[in-house]
């Protein structure tokens, strides 16, 4: 039987407590799959050191225009974490990306 990918992100209950479906899915499966807003299905990391080690890994970018980059939204450019901004340019790849 498969299951159903969960829609993302999670309701919260409040502003300072995370998503209970964090705990539920870093106790069963620490990356799981789960569907954005845009439709786009990504992998959904909740576990410290596996985001972590992603994050350092320079196989993975946080440039979102980049082509098979999942969008947040459903317009065009992907929504207002896929737009250009001020200051993040030196962030996006190489030695800033794994600070």
């Amino acid at each position: 039987m498969t299951q159903a990918i969960p829609d993302y992100p999670f309701e919260q209950p409040n502003a300072l407590e995370p998503p209970r479906e964090w705990a539920e899915t870093r106790a069963t499966c620490p990356v799981a799959h789960v569907r954005m807003p845009s439709g786009d299905v990504v992998g959904l990391l909740t576990g410290y050191e596996d985001v972590r080690g992603l994050l350092t890994d320079p196989r993975f970018s946080r440039n979102l225009a980049r082509e098979g980059a999942a969008r947040m939204s459903t317009t065009e450019d992907g929504g207002t974490f896929s737009r250009p901004s001020q200051g993040d340019a030196d962030i996006k790849e190489g030695p800033g990306h794994r600070r």
